[in-house]
Order: C-alpha cells, then sequence, then structure tokens
C-alpha cells in the first residue's frame, strides 16, 4: 500500500494546498494521502486562523485521505522538532513516501545538505555563537541562502529513515497567495480557497481582535507574575530571552510590542512568538524530552473512507489511534502529559475566542467522517 504523508498547518486551507495535494495524486498515484498538522497553535508562534477540526475538514474536503495532529509540543518547536515530530508519526502510521514544497525543487541537493553533519560544524556553530538563528547559522555555513520551506525541507529529509521523498517545486505557484497575505486580507478569502474548503472553515470562527486583546492580557500578567527563573523553565525559553520578555513588557500595548520589543539578533522575531505561547501555555522544558520518549498516538481530526482504511493498517504497537477522548484512558496513558498539553491547547483556544470551553473540548470534538 502506497500512502504519501504531507506535513502542514494548512492556516488557513488555500489554493496552494490544493495545488500540493493535487500533485501528489496525480504524479504518485497513493493509495492514501496522510497530512500531519499543527492542531490550534503552529510553527509561526500564533494561535491559528481558525481550529484545528475545520482546518482539516478542509483539507479532506479537498483530496486529503486522512488528518492527524501534530502535538503541541512539536508544533511550538523549532524547523528541527516540527519536522522530527511529524516524521515520527508519518513512519509509525506506516506511511511510505512523503512529500514536500520546496522553492528549488532539487531533490538532489536537498539531500545532500541533509546528510551533512551540521550538528559538528564549526562554521554552523560559530554562526550561532555570533547570535544567529539556526536557519541563518545553517545558510551562512552552507553559503547558500536557503528558503524556509527548502529548511523544513532538509529537516525532513533527515528524519525520513526508510520513506522515500518527493519534492514539489513551488515556482508557477506565484499567482497563489501565500497564507500570511490570506490572514491580513480575509476580507477577500473567497479568491484564493477552494469552495470546497471555505464552506468548511466558515463553520468555524476565525481568530479576531478580541481574541489578539485577550492574549495579550494573558500574556501580560503571566510576563509580570512569573519570576524570571519560572519563565526560564518554559520550553522556547532560553539564552537570556526569559530577561528580554520580563523588559519588553514594560511598555508593550500589543503582542507585536512584546516581540519587537525583544527581538535581536539573537531572538527572531518567530522564536520569541513560539516561546510566547508556550508562556500562555505553561509548557514545561522537560515535556519536549518527554515527547521523544513516550509512546506515539495519532490523534484523528479529520478522514474519509481511504483514511479509515490507513488507519485500519496501521501497526498498534507502534502507535496508538485515538479518535474518541471519552474512550481513551487518557490520565493513566504513558502519553498522558504530552496529550494533556492538546487538550489544554484546545481549551485555551476555546478561551481566547470566547467560546465555551465545554462545548469545543477534546473530549466532545470528534472526527467527522467524510465521503
Amino acid at each position: 500500500m502506497k500512502t504519501v504523508g504531507i506535513t502542514a498547518e494548512f492556516n488557513p486551507f488555500h489554493n496552494g494546498h490544493k495545488v500540493l495535494i493535487d500533485a501528489v495524486r496525480e504524479t504518485m498515484d497513493p493509495d492514501g494521502i496522510v497530512c500531519i498538522m499543527s492542531g490550534n497553535f503552529v510553527q509561526r508562534g500564533y494561535p491559528a486562523i481558525c481550529d484545528k477540526w475545520a482546518r482539516a475538514r478542509a483539507a479532506v474536503s479537498c483530496g486529503a485521505d486522512l488528518v492527524i495532529e501534530l502535538p503541541t509540543v512539536y508544533a511550538l518547536s523549532s524547523a528541527q522538532d516540527f519536522a522530527y515530530g511529524s516524521m515520527r508519526i508519518m513512519k509509525a502510521l506506516g506511511v511510505t513516501d512523503f512529500a514536500f514544497g520546496s522553492e528549488t525543487g532539487d531533490i538532489t541537493e536537498l539531500s545532500r545538505i541533509a546528510s551533512i553533519n551540521t550538528d559538528d560544524e564549526a562554521a554552523v556553530k560559530e554562526a550561532l555563537a555570533k547570535g544567529l538563528s539556526y536557519p541563518r547559522a545553517l545558510s551562512e555555513a552552507l553559503g547558500i541562502d536557503l528558503d524556509p520551506n527548502d529548511i523544513l525541507g532538509i529537516e525532513y529529509l533527515k528524519n525520513a529513515g526508510e520513506m522515500t521523498p518527493h519534492v514539489i517545486k513551488r515556482r508557477g505557484m506565484g499567482h497563489i497567495a501565500t497564507a500570511s497575505y490570506i490572514r491580513d486580507n480575509m476580507a477577500e478569502i473567497e479568491e484564493f480557497v477552494p469552495e470546497d474548503a471555505l464552506y468548511e472553515l466558515q463553520e468555524s470562527e476565525f481568530w479576531n481582535e478580541e481574541s489578539d486583546a485577550r492574549l495579550f492580557q494573558m500574556l501580560r500578567y503571566a510576563l509580570l507574575m512569573k519570576p524570571a527563573y519560572e519563565l526560564a523553565d518554559i520550553m522556547g525559553v532560553s539564552e537570556g530571552l526569559e530577561n528580554a520578555l520580563k523588559k519588553a513588557i514594560d511598555n508593550a500595548k500589543t503582542i507585536d510590542d512584546i516581540i519587537m520589543n525583544a527581538k535581536s539578533k539573537r531572538y527572531t522575531y518567530a522564536r520569541i512568538s513560539r516561546a510566547l505561547m508556550c508562556i500562555a501555555l505553561d509548557i514545561p522544558k522537560s515535556l519536549k524530552d518527554e515527547a521523544k520518549e513516550a509512546p506515539l498516538y495519532a490523534r484523528v481530526l479529520a478522514m474519509n473512507e481511504r483514511g479509515a482504511g490507513i488507519l485500519k493498517n496501521a501497526d498498534a504497537e507502534k502507535i496508538e489511534i485515538l479518535s474518541n477522548l471519552k474512550k481513551t484512558s487518557v490520565m493513566i496513558a504513558p502519553y498522558k502529559d504530552v496529550l494533556e498539553c492538546d487538550i489544554q491547547a484546545a481549551d485555551l483556544y476555546s478561551i481566547l475566542m470566547g467560546r465555551r470551553v465545554a462545548e469545543h473540548s477534546d473530549f466532545v470534538k470528534n472526527p467527522r467522517m467524510q465521503a
């Protein structure tokens, strides 16, 4: 059975995502397409434009067969850990191939770069010592201006195992608006989102200014009340970032003010954003190591009949399938802490959206089987 995996955020699902899924379907003729998708908080360090259930249904309505949630501890991590978590789930589900979009579209060159042991490269360490972020340090060490999508692709390749990689060149998709453009121009969303996806997305509320204001006040409180040594224990807070954040809140009136006040060559915008979300969710540093040691689970968000078949064929000894948390002994599961982080992320998202937590809890929401 040939199954192709795609890692995505679908924030929101747009025409470019449809192009990628269609290209996988047409060029690889798979028996199924599995998407590993960030939940309610995404890797750029912000709450998603709408909740994970709507985004997952949008993906299945537009060609995906199965959408699995990437645990929050990975979704709010660096490119290395983001890719590691996603690929680990794919391999446990029995995915045979994976595909990703790339600016270069050169799988040979990306594989060559991925084969370099950059952790031991003096040039990378030297660049990091100068305060550069890992993506910039890697680019400088290799003498190549790497696009963020290429950097993610390299991390996927490092964690591929026996899965066969495929790259879809992103050039030629320039007429398709980026996710960031769509998020900034929600009034024009109909122009850039497939009709089937738009229907699913509009069943959910979109992130709004009131949600932003709630999040800012929550972060303001946390940064004022937590001493620096407690902030330093939060995932993503290191190298003195806790002190920079404590200073950044003094004159901040928005989340962007906090980030820009703390931003430096050492602390990139995305890194600070992710750290702030980890502070809001109170994710300890220790959870990342725990996640790597814990048994795997696959939290199902949406699927069709082909997707259900993929789950049926999954090896229960490698991964536990979770579709209804009411029927799962969450409190005694060996991955309890990692899963509880996802559950709490869903609850916090509801609070920030001004919704009743009980109506949107992961304990009451279940994947919809789509035709």
